[in-house]
């Protein structure tokens, strides 16, 4: 599942839609820093890859989403 983050509107607090953030899970206790694996994707040509994959599974969760609650 991705990270998703609101949009969210000041002027009356209404979430209007979400940005998909990449992170990379470790064993270490806070995961690897974008800083650090976005340039190594971009360096070994995985950044289109990993772009797909993250949108992927955001469309995924939406849809989930959509499914659960029609109403919204």
């Amino acid at each position: 599942m991705p990270f998703l983050q609101p949009i969210v509107r000041l002027d009356d607090g209404v979430t209007i839609g979400f940005e998909a953030l990449a992170r990379w899970p470790s064993d270490a206790p806070n995961a690897v820093s974008p800083d650090v694996f976005i340039p190594l994707a971009e360096k070994n040509n995985l950044i289109v890859p990993l772009t797909f994959h993250v949108l992927s599974e955001a469309l995924a969760t939406c849809r989930r989403w959509r499914v659960r609650h029609p109403a919204c």
